[in-house]
């Protein structure tokens, strides 16, 4: 009877988990539908090349935000781990880049625009890491 009572209670708990990441997975697809709409409405007088081109932006933005995040938590658990993360990191980046530039001249921005699009999507790189820093304070100030 014990056994069949744990068994019940680990089922739950994995349901529960199941559902949660669901949930977020919801989420994270109706949110990026949102982020379509968004960059749509305010993009009607281009072209639909045009706003593939932003909408990789914000995509991009996402991903820097993730990388930024990444990198300041691997820092904070030891310098090895960081630049491990780092060099990871950037092994990635690169080519990935390279690919969303092609993108955003392919949708129509010209060189210069497009570097300097790449270069503000790279900042939210550095907003995600002070987010992860200052997090990382909180709870440290929080636990001690």
């Amino acid at each position: 009877m014990h056994a069949a009572q744990q068994t019940g209670a680990s089922r739950k708990t994995e349901h529960e988990i199941m559902t949660k990441i669901g949930c977020w997975i919801l989420a994270g697809v109706l949110s990026f539908v949102g982020c379509e709409k968004l960059v749509t409405n305010f993009t009607r007088s281009y072209s639909h090349k045009r706003v593939a081109g932003y909408l990789n932006l914000v995509a991009n933005c996402f991903d820097n935000f993730t990388h930024g995040v990444a990198v300041a938590g691997s820092f904070t658990t030891s310098l090895r781990l960081g630049l491990l993360t780092t060099a990871a990191i950037l092994l990635h980046e690169i080519p990935h880049e390279l690919g969303d530039f092609a993108i955003l001249l392919r949708s129509g921005f010209d060189p210069w625009q497009a570097a300097k699009a790449q270069l503000s999507t790279a900042i939210v790189g550095l907003v995600g890491a002070v987010f992860a820093l200052s997090c990382d304070s909180f709870m440290l100030g929080k636990w001690s």
